[in-house]
């Protein structure tokens, strides 16, 4: 392989989203870790956003974090940049 080939090459940054988590309705709550996955984020950095305030909205019940699918989803739309 020549090097340029390896300079053109996309790395790979995230495993992709299961198809269980793609097939659930809007409606449906996502503990950190599939959140991550839906996001393409890691859990640790969906936590980091959200002690920062510039998360996608949870909920919390006790000690546990949940995040609504429809909810990511506004979140992701609203982080685009315009080009």
């Amino acid at each position: 392989m020549s090097n340029l080939a390896k300079i053109t090459e996309a790395p790979v940054l995230a495993a992709p989203c299961p198809n269980y988590i793609l097939d659930l309705p809007g409606s449906a709550w996502l503990s950190p870790e599939q959140a991550g996955l839906y996001l393409g984020l890691s859990a640790g950095a969906l936590n980091q956003r959200r002690f920062t305030g510039k998360g996608p909205r949870y909920a919390k019940v006790g000690r546990l974090i949940r995040y609504r699918k429809a909810d990511l989803e506004v979140w992701l739309l609203g982080e685009q940049v315009r080009a």
